[in-house]
């Protein structure tokens, strides 16, 4: 689906040809995922109970950048 939308397989994009790199990224698995909230809202003076942690682990499955958004949206309220 991404190839199709940035178009490189398409000759009239100004992409076709060009040269394409693929990064493949699995998520943190859930105790990086659990440290990583964990660390971050300690840094900014928040305090959760890990059960809240595990949900929203459990939520957003490991990906970094939705645990990043979270913690940002979370610190900025």
């Amino acid at each position: 689906m991404l190839t199709e939308f940035v178009g490189v397989t398409d000759s009239l994009s100004p992409l076709y040809g060009g040269d394409v790199k693929e990064l493949r990224f699995t998520g943190f698995d859930r105790q990086i995922s659990i440290f990583l909230l964990k660390v971050g809202f300690e840094e900014n003076g928040f305090c959760f109970l890990r059960e809240r942690l595990e949900d929203v682990v459990d939520r957003l499955d490991g990906m970094v950048g939705w645990l990043t958004l979270c913690k940002s949206k979370v610190v900025e309220a």
